[in-house]
């Protein structure tokens, strides 16, 4: 936690949302729900920068979200940073006492005793300053990422480091640095040459990276398979794995006759599924898959699905779009199967023809919690009760995936056992296999790679961010006169009991 880069600070940030939510049991709970507002009024202000770049652009948000973020700042200022003492660093201290000292010293006088100077959030700067005439520059001169001053902030030191070889000359400090450049430009000359050369003896590779043309990407490998009556054998007795060949059937059947996914698997009786079969009844597992999408600001973007590590993904949602356009599920396995259709019973199976797979566990969103840029809440999901294992459990086309996606533990609530027993579902820590769930999570909404889907409801939500603000400021107002009473209160029955 020593030297922390801007980068950290913002991860730190992202996870503070799920370890300290606003609740009323909270250290403070109008300081945490001011703390939860200011952590989601920036993204819609800051990360709109980049994405103000296609002919749908929702500028009305943008100037709204502007104007709500530099409100939630003042009010950040003026009450959350108010109730507490900040100071600078003990390193900062000491440093300024060693000066002290020595100036004293230096002087003949005594070493003053000094404390740790107050450190207060500081609005007067030009950083804070410019925030409010981002839109009206982004009209005129396109997205921050279209322009940067980094390579002439940087190029200067170049110059700095070739002048201590220079002589330090005035009249020749000038010739000697270009003398240098010429020197530098020639060896990378020299160099790219050698590395052309090197490249051509080399043997072609038949690695092939993945076009970003293809939405995604699994390995062709064939090495890691199992037989799949073998493999379920293994897996009895786990909920997770309850009806996974009937709905692997009918999830195949689906794809191989163009039935368009709605969300719901297809179901077919026995005689349909007789008319698919999988090659050599194996079963051929995949560690990860990547997945290729373009952002909202038309950037080009690849997301690696590790059932292991990063196993949340999010598809288009089919029922709930107008409220929420996402589903969100967690990857289980990733596997491909070899299979061979035909029309009816009478004709004869086609050839074997590979199909991607993807065994996800389900999420889904709590929708009586309120959530969304409007109530400065993130998302809040659950996993599905075992109980409805068709609800809990099923089969993702990868080209249906949009991306990955962040989805952070809600610390605040226990582990539970209660939606999914002991199962081989769950991820492994430790080499050990979990035996309980977080009881809710939250989606990471600031760190999330928005996509084009997201417009409308951008647009759509422009229209509440402006009244929010003044509703946020009494909420909290009262809330904040309600402690205070409270407090007040524990106040005067201490002196009475002192009395």
């Amino acid at each position: 936690m020593k030297r922390l880069a801007a980068r950290d600070f913002e991860d730190l940030l992202q996870e503070s949302s799920a370890r300290f939510p606003y609740s009323k049991v909270s250290y403070h709970p109008p300081i945490t729900k001011l703390s939860s507002t200011y952590y989601l009024t920036l993204p819609p202000g800051m990360h709109m920068q980049n994405y103000i770049s296609t002919p749908r652009t929702p500028f009305p948000f943008f100037d709204k979200a502007t104007a709500s973020m530099c409100q939630s700042i003042h009010k950040f200022q003026r009450k959350t940073c108010a109730f507490y003492h900040t100071t600078e660093l003990p390193q900062e201290h000491a440093v300024r006492g060693r000066h002290k000292a020595a100036l004293a010293a230096k002087q003949g006088q005594a070493i003053p005793v000094s404390q740790p100077k107050c450190k207060t959030l500081n609005l007067t700067t030009y950083k804070y300053h410019a925030l409010g005439d981002y839109p009206s520059t982004i009209r005129q001169y396109g997205t921050t990422d279209s322009y940067s001053t980094q390579l002439g902030e940087l190029e200067h030191r170049r110059s700095k480091r070739r002048f201590p070889r220079s002589g330090k000359k005035k009249g020749g400090m000038v010739q000697s640095i270009a003398n240098q450049e010429a020197i530098e430009r020639f060896i990378k000359k020299v160099n790219n040459a050698h590395e052309k050369l090197s490249l051509q003896n080399e043997p072609v590779s038949h690695h092939l990276c993945n076009s970003p043309s293809e939405h995604y990407h699994i390995t062709k490998s064939f090495h890691k398979s199992e037989d799949l009556t073998a493999w379920l054998v293994e897996q009895r007795g786990d909920s997770a794995f309850e009806n996974f060949l009937p709905q692997l059937q009918d999830h195949i059947l689906g794809r191989v006759r163009g039935l368009a996914y709605d969300g719901d698997e297809h179901e077919f009786s026995d005689e349909d599924r007789s008319s698919i079969n999988i090659n050599d009844n194996k079963l051929y597992h995949h560690s990860m898959f990547r997945v290729n999408y373009t952002t909202y600001d038309l950037w080009r973007e690849q997301d690696t699905i590790n059932p292991s590590t990063h196993a949340d993904i999010m598809v288009l949602s089919h029922k709930d779009e107008q409220t929420h356009p996402y589903w969100y599920a967690r990857v289980v396995h990733i596997f491909h199967v070899m299979v061979r259709s035909r029309e009816n019973v009478y004709s004869p199976f086609s050839s074997p023809t590979r199909m991607n797979v993807l065994f996800v566990r389900w999420f889904r969103r709590d929708v009586n919690y309120p959530s969304g840029w409007t109530e400065k809440h993130p998302h809040r999901l659950q996993f599905f009760d075992q109980e409805n294992p068709s609800d809990a459990f099923g089969f993702v086309d990868p080209d249906s995936v949009v991306h990955g996606v962040h989805i952070i533990p809600a610390f605040t609530y226990a582990c539970t056992e209660e939606l999914l027993g002991p199962s081989q579902a769950r991820r492994q820590k430790d080499g050990e296999q979990l035996d309980a769930d977080w009881k809710y999570y939250y989606v990471n909404i600031v760190g999330h790679k928005v996509t084009r889907d997201w417009d409308d409801i951008l647009q759509s939500e422009s229209n509440k961010v402006g009244d929010f603000g003044d509703r946020e400021d009494e909420d909290v107002d009262a809330m904040m006169q309600e402690t205070n009473s409270e407090g007040d209160e524990d106040d005067s029955e201490g002196e009475r009991e002192e009395e």
